[in-house]
């Protein structure tokens, strides 16, 4: 799993409507290297408005070209590649159908009759919700992210395609973003699962699941409910997408699991590396920095370190020798971002137990493009149009010395942190709001 890329960040690569050429592939890949980077992530997502000429759609014959290329630049430069495993996020696309969509239960849930038993029937529907900013060909409805059988459906359009990569060629790891299926919270295989689960029917409590019924009794069929769903998002689709991963070439996966409607450190140690996310300025009063003007969103709080804590718990406890980080996302504007600021932030990374950061991120821009370029809506903005791209290998260089160093080492803790989970289960709201990471990350029950 370690390579001696690994020792140094990466950075996301934002592909921007696929619309890249090989001159320019080896362009920005030399440009990475030079400035001390040890990889990127190929990230395909939305197109800019008046380039649409030179999109390319995703897994088409020649946007396969292009990412063979890369495999074949980034190696013979000493690079690391890892693939997002689809456009945007969450994962999602054209071929997923209404039946494989993420799904959720109606305010009518336990009303509609079942022709073949004669009982209440179970039923759900899609929650319409699209992939967030996806890559031309990229479109389409959100996975049920609880549905082994969805996951395994998912998974073939993207084994097609890339197996037309030369032999030999294949990305490091397969990634996917943080769990934002939003308002999803059933599949068509619930009652069967929870029945199998849990030791009885969720028919045949259905008033209590409701609200209707002694406070415990609705309680435990909440709190069962609520541990079902975890487990099935852990069970059918993280097991099936690193089973999957593992298929192709002997690839890996990445996964953030802040979001998740499930047992976090479970999430995370499901993963070959597991990856947390930071938002904000964090309040850097401990390097003596203050938070850049204008505010931005109120992000970094103390539960954002916990979030972090719970990945790197989890990849210790689960022996992973990697636990990365989508690290400097919304330190600031664009362009207003200074080093000092990144550097305040990758040292509380390190101090929380990450040693592999991704830097978020670099958007894919030709050079014939006036200053400064494409850049993609979020920051913090790394690329070379940055007017401190030049010092940025003082920086790298520093992470990649403490990363080496992390690497090499071992857990060694000294306190174990009980967590609560199956209290927060049975919590009025249940585990959804546990952390109160942030808004964006919050997905119903």
């Amino acid at each position: 799993m370690k390579t001696v890329s690994a020792a140094k960040p990466w950075t996301r690569w934002w592909w921007l409507g696929n619309a890249l050429t090989e001159p320019e592939i080896t362009r920005c890949l030399t440009l990475f290297k030079e400035a001390g980077f040890g990889g990127v992530e190929v990230s395909p997502i939305y197109g800019v408005r008046g380039s649409e000429g030179r999109q390319v759609a995703f897994l088409s014959p020649r946007w396969i070209e292009l990412f063979a290329f890369t495999l074949r630049e980034a190696h013979r430069l000493g690079l690391g590649v890892d693939l997002i495993a689809g456009t945007g996020w969450p994962f999602g696309g054209p071929w997923v159908g209404p039946g494989d969509a993420a799904q959720k239960l109606p305010p009518d849930t336990f009303l509609r009759p079942d022709a073949m038993d004669g009982v209440a029937s179970l039923s759900c529907e899609p929650t319409g919700q699209q992939v967030k900013r996806a890559a031309p060909g990229g479109e389409g409805n959100v996975l049920d992210h609880f549905s082994a059988a969805a996951a395994r459906r998912y998974f073939e359009p993207l084994s097609d395609a890339l197996c037309a990569l030369p032999a030999g060629l294949r990305p490091r790891c397969f990634f996917n973003d943080s769990f934002e299926v939003y308002g999803a919270n059933a599949t068509p295989e619930l009652r069967r699962e929870f029945l199998a689960r849990r030791g009885y029917d969720l028919l045949a409590y259905r008033r209590a699941f409701q609200g209707d019924d002694v406070p415990d009794i609705v309680q435990r069929v909440r709190s069962d409910y609520r541990e079902t769903i975890g487990d099935l998002l852990h069970d059918g689709f993280l097991k099936t997408f690193r089973r999957w991963a593992h298929a192709f070439r002997d690839g890996s996966i990445r996964n953030q699991a802040h979001g998740s409607p499930g047992p976090l450190l479970d999430l995370y140690a499901a993963s070959d590396i597991p990856e947390t996310e930071v938002f904000g300025s964090a309040r850097f009063s401990h390097a003596g920095l203050s938070p850049l003007r204008p505010a931005l969103p109120d992000f970094g709080r103390q539960e954002e370190r916990l979030v972090c804590r719970m990945a790197s718990s989890a990849a210790h406890v689960a022996c992973r020798p990697l636990c990365s980080s989508e690290s400097f996302t919304w330190l600031g504007e664009h362009g207003c971002i200074p080093l000092e600021h990144m550097k305040a932030e990758a040292d509380l990374l390190l101090t929380l137990g990450i040693n592999h950061l991704f830097f978020h991120g670099t958007p894919y821009s030709p050079e014939d493009v006036p200053w400064p370029g494409w850049l993609f809506y979020a920051t913090t903005h790394c690329g070379a149009t940055n007017p401190w791209w030049p010092h940025l290998p003082t920086l790298n260089a520093y992470i990649t010395r403490c990363q080496t160093e992390l690497q090499a080492g071992h857990p060694d803790n000294d306190l174990l942190f009980y967590f609560p989970y199956y209290d927060l289960l049975a919590s009025e709201v249940g585990a959804r709001d546990g952390l109160q990471y942030s808004d964006v990350h919050r997905t119903g029950e």
